[in-house]
């Protein structure tokens, strides 16, 4: 199941409370900035804000907030479904 708009912004605005109002990677705690309107043509910065699921959807991971996290563009891509 895939996150919720209101299931992202709880994630994000929870990462935001955790590091004193700033969203950081839970990964490798580099500060992340919103996301822009996709672009042709324009990379998205690595410390692009991302949620990105706990366990995986494939292993059976559900959308809500608590089973998101808060990473970086960057790490986010490195990754894959593995737990």
């Amino acid at each position: 199941m895939r996150f919720t708009p209101k299931g992202k912004k709880d994630v994000k605005d929870e990462n935001a409370k955790e590091y004193d109002g700033e969203k950081r990677c839970e990964n490798c705690d580099v500060p992340t900035v919103d996301a822009q309107k996709s672009q042709k043509g324009v990379t998205p910065p690595g410390n692009e804000t991302q949620v990105d699921h706990v366990i995986p959807r494939a292993k059976g991971g559900d959308g809500s907030p608590s089973n998101g996290q808060v990473l970086c563009r960057e790490c986010n891509n490195a990754k894959s479904d593995k737990l």
